[in-house]
């Protein structure tokens, strides 16, 4: 057992290293826009139903949402929608989500216990390459957490007043499917939480004293998802998601088409693996692609440890619900078209939590595995460290940002937009990325300046 002034200096050690990545968090806010592919066209989105023009994507529908360039919308019509606000935006959600972690984790009595898993979310390298980028991806973050705090809340409540936890949580899970499709993954999870409340064993006990009040609930019960099953099918989302050329139900089906069963299991476990590998090692994998075979592995056992950890969390009921979640969500993103590591990043505090059970239950059993434990996550957190301060020396660079952001399209539209000296290949400008920067981005020069700099 620990000494007290162990204790006291291990607790001391991780606030001030919450402390100290949370100030290096808010120099993000200095950052000059980050534009991807899915940022540009969610930006784009924004702009275009702030004239009015529904939320288009270069006057086209896409299978994106429309609850993020919503929120984006209100930023432009309050006039202070800009790279800093935008990053704001991301910070303040990440906020909302760890505090839910950490409300999560403070009942463990070990020292520290309560700002670990914050402090190993925020040293992923993941959250620390989107905390920049305006996209949907932290919105979602904070939305689901904060509903699922709220189905554990439900779940630990007696009495008319739990009935609230489950409205903010069906609202909050409404919210959550607004910003991203996998939102979806929530309401099962509202669903089991219901049916595997403690206060629904009298239900249950009504409805088996009499057959036909089973049957009448089961009819008026399927009459109602019908309902709104037909209601879906002719709405806009259903559409945008899964009708549309462009939309995810379409890509997922000529992705399988074609494909046997056995064949898109392997692909979806192989590429479960190598995510999983490197979003434990905190090293991505387009940095050394040459570990393959060791996200392979790595990311075999990580996912092993996570479900060994989930396991545990199941004999507790306060943990039920996050049980439900990451079985929900995980079926979603292993059946996906789509393999990125970002995918997992809403799930990423939830899948933290378990493996720390995991490793802390084989720490009781096995005193030796101590050592290479804490050696692993002092490495993760001195690589999160490192990609951080990274990621500052690009907010903090100014003008000289897209020469080191991006790729050669993406360098030429920062020069072209930022009006460097630079000499700029007209032919590589994206003028749409262009006209965001204009919108969002304080260094870009308006439209009416020359285009001094650029060749021909």
């Amino acid at each position: 057992m620990a000494a007290p002034g162990a204790d006291r200096r291990l607790d001391s050690v991780t606030r001030w290293s919450l402390g100290g990545l949370a100030a290096v968090y808010a120099l993000q806010l200095f950052s000059p826009l980050r534009l991807t592919v899915d940022a540009h066209a969610l930006l784009s989105m924004a702009v275009s139903a702030s004239q009015g023009h529904g939320y288009l994507d270069d006057g086209q529908s896409t299978q994106f949402p429309f609850g993020y360039p919503f929120l984006i919308r209100a930023l432009l019509a309050c006039g202070i929608a800009s790279s800093a606000t935008l990053v704001a935006v991301n910070l303040a959600f990440l906020a909302l989500g760890l505090w839910v972690v950490r409300v999560w984790a403070q009942d463990d009595p070990q020292p520290g216990a309560a700002h670990l898993p914050v402090i190993a979310v925020l040293a992923s390298w993941v959250v620390i390459k989107h905390v920049t980028l305006p996209q949907s991806d932290l919105v979602y973050f904070g939305v689901s957490l904060l509903a699922l705090h709220c189905l554990v809340q439900f779940g630990e409540q007696t009495g008319p007043h739990k009935w609230w936890s489950l409205a903010r949580s069906v609202c909050l899970s409404s919210a959550a499917l607004a910003c991203r499709t996998v939102g979806i993954s929530l309401f099962p999870v509202l669903c089991a939480a219901v049916l595997g409340h403690r206060d629904a064993v009298a239900v249950r006990a009504w409805l088996s004293a009499r057959r036909w009040r089973l049957v009448a609930l089961a009819g008026a019960g399927g009459l109602l998802l019908w309902a709104a099953w037909l209601w879906i099918r002719t709405s806009e989302w259903y559409a945008a998601q899964f009708v549309l050329g462009n939309s995810y139900g379409q890509t997922m089906r000529a992705t399988y088409q074609g494909q046997p069963v056995t064949a898109v299991l392997m692909t979806s476990l192989r590429w479960l693996a190598i995510e999983f590998g490197t979003l434990f090692s905190n090293v991505p994998r387009r940095q050394i692609p040459s570990l393959w075979w060791f996200y392979h592995i790595w990311g075999g056992v990580t996912w092993g440890l996570v479900c060994y950890g989930a396991g545990l969390a199941f004999r507790e009921r306060a943990r039920l619900p996050l049980v439900a979640y990451c079985a929900s969500f995980s079926t979603m993103v292993f059946v996906w078209a789509f393999h990125e590591e970002r995918l997992w990043l809403p799930l990423l505090p939830v899948l933290v939590l378990f493996l720390l059970t995991a490793v802390r239950d084989l720490q009781r059993r096995w005193p030796w595995l101590r050592a290479p434990m804490r050696l692993w996550l002092a490495a993760c957190l001195a690589l999160g460290g490192g990609a951080l301060l990274h990621s500052t020396r690009l907010s903090l660079s100014g003008r000289e940002f897209g020469e080191r952001y991006g790729d050669g399209q993406t360098r030429m539209t920062y020069r072209y937009a930022f009006g460097t000296d630079a000499p700029v290949d007209s032919a590589l400008v994206d003028l749409g990325m262009v006209a965001n920067l204009r919108v969002f981005e304080p260094l870009a020069r308006p439209a009416t300046t020359g285009t001094a700099g650029a060749t021909p």
